[in-house]
Order: C-alpha cells, then sequence, then structure tokens
C-alpha cells in the first residue's frame, strides 16, 4: 500500500475528527429523544389507564377502595358519589367534570399524546439513521488510513 501524503492524512484526520464530533453530537440527541419517548410513552400509558378506570366505574361504585394522597401514602375509603371526577387538566390545574366530559376528554390526551410519541419516534429514527451514516463513514475513512 503506497504511503499518504501529510497533507492528504491530515485533510483524512479533520474529516475523522469533524465525522467523530457528529457521532458524539447524534448520540446525544439519540438518549435525549429516546428518553423523551419513554416519558411520553408512560404518560400515554396513564391516560390509557384512567380511560379503563372511567369505562369501569360502575363496577367500583361503593367498593372500599385505597385512595392515593401522596408519594406512597394511602388512604381506605369508599366510592361513592361518582357521577363527577376531578381531574388534571394541564400545568396543575384541575376541574370537576362529569364522567362522559372526563372520558372525552382523557380520550383527546390520549390521541394526542398518541401523536407526540409518533413524531418523536419518527425523530429518534432520523437521528439513528444519521448516526449509522456517519458511523459508516468514519468506518470507511478508518479504513483508508
Amino acid at each position: 500500500m503506497a504511503e499518504r501524503a501529510p497533507d492528504e492524512r491530515a485533510s483524512i484526520g479533520e474529516a475523522a475528527a469533524e465525522l467523530s464530533y457528529l457521532q458524539q453530537l447524534y448520540q446525544g440527541q439519540y438518549e435525549e429523544l429516546s428518553r423523551s419517548v419513554n416519558t411520553a410513552i408512560q404518560e400515554l400509558n396513564d391516560f390509557n389507564s384512567v380511560k379503563e378506570t372511567l369505562d369501569r366505574i360502575d363496577e367500583i361504585k361503593d367498593r372500599n377502595m385505597l385512595s392515593q394522597i401522596g408519594s406512597g401514602a394511602y388512604i381506605h375509603c369508599k366510592a361513592d358519589g361518582m357521577d363527577r371526577i376531578v381531574i388534571n387538566v394541564g400545568a396543575n390545574y384541575f376541574v370537576e367534570k362529569g364522567i362522559d366530559d372526563a372520558k372525552q376528554f382523557i380520550a383527546k390526551m390520549a390521541e394526542r399524546q398518541t401523536r407526540t410519541v409518533n413524531a418523536l419516534l419518527k425523530s429518534r429514527d432520523e437521528i439513528e439513521g444519521a448516526l449509522i451514516d456517519v458511523s459508516l463513514r468514519l468506518e470507511r475513512l478508518a479504513n483508508r488510513q
């Protein structure tokens, strides 16, 4: 194999440094998007859980249950007066709603969260493609040296 000229080796080294920087940048973006996807999926699961509970609200009426009063703290209570619930409508702003209104609200929130999850997944896939491309280019450059 022929020796590379010093200028060519320097330009290959500069290209490798630039690609390494891009690789690190894309890796960071990919990790951040992955965390965002996980958070968004958890929120979607929470909406779906509330939706399921509201769909089965008649089964809960007049039953003894545990109600969360804080992080890891619960009280025993009896479920009555189940025609209205208090729901967080965003920014920790709570509103009392009838069951049907609450079901509609939660369904809309779940739909919006599904769109958010899909958008985040699409962005993450794009970053993953760019990351793979940069990694392949780095590998080809390494083989040239």
